[in-house]
């Protein structure tokens, strides 16, 4: 697989399918963690550290599907694959999961948020042919970083509406 070209249209157009999709998986969710005082306060300590709603989202969006796929068993890259297919294939699926068995907001603390958007920027990266490196200790916001001095990444978004506006 060739890797993607990165220009600053093409992740516009990125930033805006990640609000259109992270809005629409955790439409089920995302409710019942904003009346939590917990979950309101890590999202403005996020906010107050330059983050951008749909870096809240798609860190959201990360974290609680890795907690489900680790509560099903799926701890392999191919068992976390076939629910990520499923999740994409059902945009409510990680509402009934997370329906079933409620994420805790106190288990959304600022440092697994940063964890949850630094897996999915790792991801991103490797698209873009910049893989992470075997053997080499990486720290949380490493790659957030490698993304941010080279793509804009903390800097970049479009016009929105998600449920995060009212914070």
């Amino acid at each position: 697989m060739e890797p993607l070209k990165w220009s600053r249209e093409d992740e516009l157009e990125r930033i805006e399918r990640r609000y259109e999709r992270c809005t629409r998986h955790l439409a089920d969710v995302l409710p019942r963690l904003l009346e939590s005082s917990e979950f309101r306060e890590v999202v403005a300590t996020l906010l107050g550290e330059g983050w951008k709603h749909w870096h809240i989202l798609w860190a959201l969006f990360t974290v609680l599907f890795n907690r489900h796929a680790e509560a099903a068993g799926l701890g392999s890259p191919e068992g976390t694959g076939c629910l990520m297919q499923e999740t994409m294939d059902d945009e409510g699926l990680l509402g009934k999961l997370d329906g079933q068995n409620p994420t805790p907001p106190a288990f959304l603390t600022v440092e697994r948020m940063k964890l949850g958007l630094d897996s999915g920027v790792a991801a991103f990266l490797t698209q873009l042919g910049y893989p992470p490196r075997a053997g080499r200790g990486y720290s949380i916001g490493s790659f957030t970083k490698i993304a941010a001095d080279r793509f804009q990444f903390m800097t970049l978004d479009v016009d929105h509406q998600c449920p995060l506006d009212t914070l």
